[in-house]
Parts: structure tokens; sequence; C-alpha cells
């Protein structure tokens, strides 16, 4: 058809354009999901355009997408449009939002104000492989079971009574009911996805971790200011594609796959970026350690100079002990005439006495008088991240 043709090629137009664009990988993706998705979303309803040129499409604008966030050009379209993962894109997929609108479309037929219309029941031909009709009544039977079956405990490890409360499908007007039938489509869409999950062994790795670790924030705003090079690395480190010597020994004859720095175990992504002892000693590892540290000293410099050392602040010459507090009693933590002066992170704890002290190994240096009270702050991952593959 030409209207199909013309609908391609505007569809190749607007992402060559993107593509040629001065604006950054983040930019042109946003691009996309704002300005060219849009304009499609529209032909993609009204017209009858089979899921197999949907699909077409679909692999050509994931090119540019995989480009775009320098995810690698392996990375599946099941990990690129995943809800599930820690680094969830907030990014559509194609064939997705043509299946949305074509529901869109069914929905506008099953409860048009027409009378004629609602007699004749239209149906949205969409081809032989995806029906928007049995969708859509899949989505609405699902609303009405869960409204029979009430509040129930979600999947999570939490009491009776969590989770956030819906409005039950007979108490919902008619644009409620719309509205809710196409966000249980998008569920079910998701959860079509998650069955695919297991065919791929490298890039799905993180399934089995995703419920230990807490998902990491890529909305917008935070990928902007992330920058394409960070988004793209952790991208790559979390699906698996990272170009490692373990994975270039299968390419690549002359690659031994061992590790380039220790030489003694396996070149994994696991290894490089958490177990190579090589690394470790050269202090590589230590730099998300001091990220921390560094934003916990500046706010307590913050309130040094600005409460405590503020000479324009009266305080208190008594100093207030706290004795041991047993189970169940409450008490307020009170700290009085306290003059620290964080000196960095890169150097020990270092006491003002010339006292022969056991050395003080600690991350967050602070120098003080001896009689006057010390906190230490201590950061221990230890037992905060599971030992697992992918995870950044």
């Amino acid at each position: 058809m030409p209207v199909i043709e013309q609908a391609r090629g505007d569809l190749y137009q607007f992402l060559e354009r993107l593509d040629g664009s001065s604006l950054s990988g983040i930019q042109k993706c946003w691009g996309y999901q704002y300005l060219v998705l849009p304009k499609m979303k529209w032909i993609l309803a009204i017209y009858d355009i089979p899921a197999s040129t949907v699909l077409k499409w679909e692999q050509r604008v994931n090119r540019f997408l995989r480009s775009w966030l320098g995810a690698g050009h392996t990375l599946s379209k099941i990990c690129l449009f995943s809800r599930d993962s820690p680094v969830a894109l907030p990014i559509d997929s194609l064939v997705d939002t043509w299946k949305v609108e074509k529901c869109r479309l069914q929905q506008s037929y099953k409860y048009s104000p027409d009378d004629f219309i609602r007699s004749v029941a239209p149906k949205v031909r969409s081809g032989r492989v995806w029906n928007a009709e049995e969708v859509l009544e899949e989505a609405e039977r699902d609303l009405v079971c869960e409204s029979m079956l009430g509040m129930v405990q979600p999947g999570k490890r939490a009491g009776i009574g969590f989770g956030e409360w819906k409005k039950p499908w007979e108490k919902m007007n008619t644009e409620e009911r719309k509205k809710a039938a196409i966000e249980r489509v998008q569920e079910n869409l998701n959860k079509e996805r998650v069955v695919e999950y297991g065919s791929l062994e490298l890039q799905s790795g993180w399934a089995r971790w995703r419920e230990d670790v807490l998902a990491l924030d890529l909305s917008w705003n935070s990928l902007f200011k992330m920058g394409d090079s960070m988004v793209g690395f952790i991208l790559r480190a979390v699906y698996g594609t990272l170009v490692t010597p373990s994975l270039a020994v299968k390419w690549d004859e002359a690659e031994d796959g061992m590790c380039k720095l220790c030489r003694t175990e396996r070149g994994t992504l696991q290894h490089i970026l958490s177990g190579c002892k090589v690394a470790l000693e050269q202090g590589r590892y230590t730099w998300r350690h001091d990220k921390v540290l560094n934003q916990i000293q500046s706010q307590v410099a913050y309130h040094l100079d600005k409460r405590v050392n503020n000479p324009k602040r009266s305080v208190s010459l008594q100093s207030s002990t706290i004795g041991f507090v047993s189970a169940g009693a409450k008490y307020n933590l009170l700290i009085v005439q306290i003059c620290w002066s964080p000196r960095g992170t890169s150097r020990q704890l270092i006491f003002d006495d010339d006292d022969d002290e056991e050395e003080l190994r600690h991350p967050f240096p602070l120098r003080m008088s001896q009689e006057q009270t010390a906190i230490f702050v201590t950061i221990d991952c230890r037992g905060g991240l599971p030992h697992a593959t992918n995870v950044w």
C-alpha cells in the first residue's frame, strides 16, 4: 500500500535526521520517544499495517537506539524495553505501541456514543498473529477477576495490606475502565516479555538478583545527568554485553581469556569489576566507596561550618552524657561543643594527642582533641550486595 510505504519512509527519515544531528545519544533517544513515536501512533492505529511490517520497522529503530545508548549491537530487544530490569529505560517499543494503539481504536468502537457503531461492533484488523479484540477482552476479564478477589497480598516480602488500593471494576466509570484496560494491556505485554528472559542466558543474568538490589533511577533527568558514556557502561555491565577477555576468546583465536592484570584468573565481568586482587591493590575498586565518603564529608563540613563551629551561634558549655538505654526506651541524641575539622578521605583518622593509641584505620578522618567526642562513620558493603554477576 502507498500509505504504508509513505509511513515507512517518514519513520526512516525521522530517524536519519536524529542520527545526523549534533545532539547527544540520550537527547536522540528522547527525540525518538517524544517526537518520532507520537507522530507514528495515529498511523499505526488507523491503517491496516500487519504485525510483520511493524516488526521490520522496529528492527531498524532498535539499531539506532542501541547506537545512541552505546549498549552494544548485540543487546536484545527483550532487555532494551524491559520494565522489570534494575536499569529499565523510559523508552517504548514500536511493536508494543502498535498493539496499544490498536486496542485504543477497538475501545473507541466498543464505547462509542453512536448507537449505530455500537450495534455494528466493528473489529480492528491487526493480522492473523495478534488480535486486538481478544487482547482487550482478556485485559478487561483480568480486571473483573481482580475486583472479585479484592485486595490480596502482592508478591513482595511485606505484611498484609501492603500495596496500592485499586478501585474495583464495577465502581469505575467509562473513562476509568478504558484507562485501566489499556494499562492492563501494557502490563500483560510486559509479562509476555518476562517469559522470554530464560532464552537469554547471558543478557538476562540480572533476573537472578534483581530482587536483592535497588533499581537504578534511569528517568530522563537522571540520564541527562549521567551522560552517554556512563549510561552505555551501565547497560553493558548489567546486560553482559561488555567485551571481556572471557567473551573475546569465543571469536578471537589469539585471545586466551585470562585477566590482563593478574594473569591468574579468567577475565570475566565479575572478576574485572569486583574480583581482581591486582586491581584491588592498585585502588581501582575504591572509587565508588570514596564518592560516598565525599558526599558524607561535604554534608558534615557544611553543618560544622554553619552550626557547630559558628561563633555567632551560642553553644552550651555543659556536656551531656548518655547512659545505657534499655530495649524499648526512647532518648534524644544531643551533641554539644564539638569542633571537628575534616581533612579529606585519603588519609586515616588522627587525634591531636600524642598518646600511643592503636592505629585507627577509618575512611572518614576527623581531627579533634582528646577530650572531645568522636562519632565514627563506617561504610561496610560486604553484606549489602549479593555476590552475583553483573551487579554494578
